[in-house]
Formats: structure tokens, C-alpha cells, sequence
């Protein structure tokens, strides 16, 4: 039996401590393969999210082209589609150290439903026809998967979307008045007698980009005052929101009574 304070031939570490020196060697290599195994896992489904959804190639590397956007209603078979948006966007705010927005499962498929039914949910789709995996050009692609184009469960261009496009984006335009803009404290709208048009429920996937960009050149196409509000811990949006010409207003309050910043924009015709 070696004497605890001896120290071994090969190494300058006591022999009594040579043993839990090596096994907290292994321990580290245990947890340093554990790490690297994560990490890859992590890849490996961000790989294939992407994929999955048609906007990256492989090794989540984005495609040559980027995908052109286009915006339109939406529809009831949209609905799936739209709350996984939803999902990813309330991820995008807790990961920005945004707790408290969009909690106990809002934005509703009911209030996505009355978006709709006042013909203001719309959808942001990416133009995937013309990328690798895009319809058609993919391995079995629309027209080539076994069974054939319109015989898979929804056909070729019946599926949420239609071939040709992935929904990426979602928001709520809809016209004045807005009932919880009435009172506002704290400063004062940029004009409070012309008509205007807000946009709620703004909500985009991570990875894809121009979808904020998008929905405004859409919108101002439409409509000259605008108004949005936002959660005081949604610091992205702020960001967006002063960087496309809003202008802070005051704050006003939800049906709930949670207070939310209060934004404006008028255009030229505003």
C-alpha cells in the first residue's frame, strides 16, 4: 500500500492522490464529450428545423438565394403554421430577457380567428421555389414523391401555404378605432383625429430576416398613420420600431390593465 504522501515515478502528484487526480481527469473528459455531444446535437436540430421549414441548406447554412417574402390572408388551414410562428417568436422574447409578453397562451387561436374574421390576419410567406429543396427541385419533389403530386394527403399545393411557399411571419392589421387607445398617459399621439390603421401581433421565425421590413412597405402601401404598441421589456421591438421612423407617444393600457408602450408613424398622407 502506497503512503498518502509518496510521490508516484511518472508524475509529480502525491500517490495517495494520483487515483482521484485520474478520475477527475476522466470525469472531465466525460463532461467535455458531453458538451460536444450536445452541441452537436443542437446543430443537427437546428439542421433540421431549417430544413424542415425550407428556408437553409445543410448544416443550417443558409441557402444561396434569399427568399423573396410576400404577404397574404390569412386562412383557416394557415392555423397550424401561424401558432408555430407564435411559438417562435415567444421564444425569441424569453431568450432577450423578455418574460412576461405573450403569457398564459396569447396570442390565442381565438384571437388569431377574429383577426382573420375582420379580414386583418395576415401571413409572411418565403418564396422557396426557386432554392435548393424548393418545390419541385427537391429529391421527390412536388410531382416526383412516390404516390405522385395530389395524391399525398393534401396534395401538392394544398398543403398549409401551397407548394412554392413557407409561412414565416404573421401580424394583425386592422383599422381604428383601437378601443384600448382611447386614454394615453404620459405624452400624447402624433395626430388623434385622422383615421389610422395598428398593426398587432407582429411574430416572425429567428432565422429568417426582412419580415419586419416587409410588413411596413405592405402596410404603408395601405395606410399613412399607424400605430403599434409593445411590451416596456420587448427592446427588440423598440429598436425596430424607432429604427422605421416610429415615434414614442405615451403609454396605454390593455383591457387587462397591463401597460404597454405606444408608438406612431405618419406618412406623407398622414
Amino acid at each position: 500500500m502506497e503512503e498518502a504522501g509518496r510521490l508516484s515515478p511518472d508524475s509529480s502528484v502525491p500517490a495517495g492522490h494520483c487515483a482521484d487526480a485520474r478520475l477527475a481527469g476522466k470525469e472531465e473528459s466525460i463532461i467535455f464529450a458531453g458538451s460536444i455531444s450536445y452541441a452537436i446535437q443542437k446543430m443537427a436540430n437546428a439542421e433540421e428545423e431549417g430544413l424542415r421549414r425550407g428556408l437553409t441548406g445543410p448544416a443550417g447554412k443558409s441557402r444561396k438565394k434569399t427568399p423573396a417574402l410576400d404577404i397574404r390572408p390569412a386562412k383557416e388551414e394557415d392555423l397550424p403554421a401561424i401558432l408555430d410562428i407564435l411559438d417562435a417568436a415567444r421564444g425569441i422574447m424569453r431568450a432577450s430577457g423578455n418574460p412576461l409578453q405573450w403569457a398564459d397562451g396569447y396570442p390565442s387561436e381565438a384571437a388569431i380567428r377574429s383577426d382573420m374574421a375582420k379580414g386583418g390576419g395576415m401571413l409572411v410567406t418565403a418564396s422557396v421555389g426557386e432554392q435548393a429543396g424548393g418545390c419541385g427541385e427537391q429529391a421527390g419533389g412536388c410531382g416526383k414523391q412516390a404516390g405522385g403530386c395530389g395524391k399525398q394527403a393534401g396534395g401538392c399545393g394544398k398543403q398549409a401555404g401551397g407548394c412554392g411557399e413557407r409561412p414565416v411571419g404573421y401580424f394583425a392589421f386592422l383599422p381604428s378605432p383601437e378601443p384600448t387607445y382611447a386614454r394615453i398617459d404620459g405624452g400624447a399621439w402624433l395626430d388623434d383625429r385622422l383615421p389610422y390603421h395598428v398593426i398587432h401581433r407582429i411574430a416572425s421565425y429567428p432565422e429568417v430576416h426582412g419580415v419586419f421590413d416587409t410588413m411596413l412597405r405592405w402596410a404603408d402601401k395601405r395606410e399613412g398613420n399607424l400605430r403599434i404598441d409593445t411590451h416596456r421589456d420587448n427592446r427588440i421591438m423598440q429598436h425596430l420600431l424607432e429604427k422605421h421612423g416610429f415615434r414614442y407617444c405615451g403609454i396605454i393600457y390593455l383591457a387587462s390593465g397591463d401597460e404597454r408602450l405606444a408608438y406612431q408613424r405618419l406618412g406623407e398622407d398622414g
